[in-house]
């Protein structure tokens, strides 16, 4: 069977027998017809039964790949293509369904937000040091910036978990696990003057780094002061703690760390995890090359 023919049996079935919506009818023509279209560009004219499932997972594979990707699109044809051929299986037209158990390709997870060092620079800039409230906002950030903490942990961060002598804190991460990180030069500095500033709270052993008015400070609270600092330095990306993070380990492979141990630093169980940020390093050089090279 032609599959014009075939797509106007199944139309005229949701239309006659499922009393399906005009509007309903033209979503599902749109996206049949947007398939037949696919397969004429790649200079295939099957009929009905010669389809193969690598002729659908090509299809919605070349969805995702647009660029106005939208996956509610992605998924909408997907369901259109499984109702449509299991129309056919049903009235026998067709031996078995291509598009049994057919699931929706994935895209590649986007980059990371990643801080130039002069971005991060900029950040840094922003608070008053002739505050109690600048000088823990500079802490905090330089912090981030110095151990790739997560945002939990730097929050749950006790004077108890700090050694100042040895330049390290010991940090409990994701599923309970315990790590040492190392401090800055800058970092150290930046929690020495919050520290010492005669209006910091007396510090006790399980007393929080960073309290707030109830305990210890919130993480709503951090997350704004950072999205805060990046718009008065005129950044114009969405910053988190999270973006310091990433910052942080694209920074050290970009100036020659290894893998693993930047995945020690971050606390990644699997390596894998921690790759994304090679791919983040690799965009950064096409970058360079591209602007840079006089015979791209």
């Amino acid at each position: 069977m032609e599959l014009s023919a075939a797509i106007e049996q199944f139309l005229e079935y949701l239309k006659s027998e499922r009393r399906y919506s005009p509007r309903t009818i033209i979503s599902y023509k749109r996206d049949l017809d947007g398939f037949v279209a696919f397969l004429n560009e790649c200079g295939k004219l099957p009929s009905l039964e010669d389809i193969q499932r690598e002729d659908l997972r090509a299809f919605l594979s070349d969805s995702v790949a647009e660029k106005d990707h939208d996956p509610k699109t992605v998924a909408r044809q997907a369901s259109a293509i499984r109702s449509f051929f299991g129309f056919h299986f049903r009235r026998r037209n067709i031996k078995a369904s291509p598009a049994t158990s057919l699931t929706t390709p994935k895209r590649g997870k986007p980059l990371p937000t990643v801080l130039t060092l002069k971005e991060v620079e900029e950040i840094l800039s922003m608070p008053n040091q002739e505050t109690l409230e600048g000088l823990r906002d500079e802490a905090i950030m330089e912090l981030f910036y110095s151990t790739g903490l997560r945002l939990s942990e730097l929050v749950n961060l006790t004077h108890g978990m700090l050694d100042m002598d040895e330049h390290a804190a010991r940090v409990v991460g994701k599923g309970n696990k315990t790590r040492y990180v190392l401090l800055g030069e800058l970092a150290m500095r930046a929690l020495n003057n919050y520290f010492n500033n005669p209006e910091y709270p007396s510090r006790g052993h399980n007393s929080p780094c960073f309290p707030g008015p109830k305990g210890k400070l919130s993480p709503r609270t951090i997350e704004r002061l950072i999205a805060n600092y990046a718009s008065m330095a005129g950044i114009d990306k969405h910053v988190t703690p999270h973006v310091f993070r990433h910052s942080f380990a694209t920074h050290l492979l970009d100036n020659g760390a290894d893998l693993r141990s930047v995945q020690t630093m971050l606390g990644h169980a699997s390596i894998g995890t921690t790759q994304i940020y090679t791919h983040v390093t690799i965009e950064r050089l096409k970058e360079v090359y591209d602007k840079s090279h006089p015979r791209k």
